[in-house]
């Protein structure tokens, strides 16, 4: 992994991944995002291996997932009384990278971070529910990594940012970044609408300046300018909305792959609804 250029295929993306388990249940509310994410298979065509960034696995330092064979990780497993059977009997069987979670480790140390590899975790929820219906076949290798918390949420903005750009390098090799969350998660709210009894129940965002902002800020073109907009996302109108006090870590895998990007213009290539909460793709 040595090629300074970037390669054909390098890509940075940012999903969002739904409602927990349920998009795997194919129940109505989430058609719209299964054909999203049905429309935009051809995005991971000529990717030789995913280095998956995941709003579920959030750490104070990089932890990068090193086992051959992950297997899955029901990181809801507290929530097992109430939820249906068939969210525990999922599977995804994409292989792990070893050499290539040796080589994050490798080069996130030469830029001043303190990474971690696990041997044990599994591929959590923001990993099978997306890539079950981008890849089924489960054929690209996978390397999930956490997204990085902090004292404060400037601060932890600051390094998912930095660490976003620290994956540049394997960009250019021809390795996919992918940021895993949702650009908006008031969690209560969505779950108030989704469970509701009443039809046609969804979520009352007031605005859609958030969105906005972020489809402005990933059309940036300079990666440094796009990542100094980025840092100051709080400022921007619908953020406290679209992430509630103390509840940003949704946020964090689009900071990661906004800084993955590379000085490439940012688009928004689909978006759909659920219960009326946005559900959209980026892709760098």
């Amino acid at each position: 992994m040595t090629s300074s250029k970037s390669a054909p295929h390098s890509k940075s993306l940012f999903i969002s991944h739904g409602t927990g388990p349920f998009p795997l249940l194919n129940g109505p509310h989430e058609q719209p995002f299964l054909e999203t994410l049905k429309r935009n298979k051809r995005v991971l065509s000529g990717v030789k291996a995913i280095i998956l960034f995941s709003a579920h696995w959030e750490t104070d330092h990089p932890c990068i997932s090193g086992a051959a064979k992950p297997g899955v990780y029901y990181d809801y497993e507290e929530m097992r009384p109430q939820l249906p059977p068939a969210t525990f009997e999922f599977r995804y069987d994409a292989d792990g990278h070893p050499e290539l979670a040796k080589e994050i480790s490798a080069e996130l140390t030469k830029q001043g971070f303190q990474p971690e590899i696990d041997y044990q975790r599994g591929f959590d929820h923001a990993v099978y529910v997306p890539m079950t219906i981008l890849r089924p076949e489960a054929d690209i290798p996978i390397v999930q990594m956490s997204v990085l918390k902090a004292k404060t949420e400037q601060e932890a903005t600051d390094r998912n940012l930095a660490l976003g750009r620290a994956m540049q390098r394997f960009v250019n090799e021809g390795y996919m970044v992918i940021g895993s969350g949702n650009t908006y998660h008031d969690f209560p709210e969505i779950a108030k609408a989704y469970f509701s009894p009443e039809p046609g129940a969804s979520v009352s965002i007031k605005s859609t300046a958030f969105e906005e902002f972020l489809a402005e800020s990933a059309a940036i073109q300079d990666v440094d300018a796009r990542c100094k907009v980025l840092a100051k996302w709080r400022e921007a109108p619908g953020s406290w909305e679209a992430h509630t006090v103390g509840n940003a870590e949704h946020f964090w895998p689009f900071l990661v792959a906004a800084g993955a990007g590379r000085d490439v213009e940012g688009r928004k290539i689909d978006d759909s609804k659920v219960v009326g909460a946005p559900m959209p793709i980026y892709l760098w």
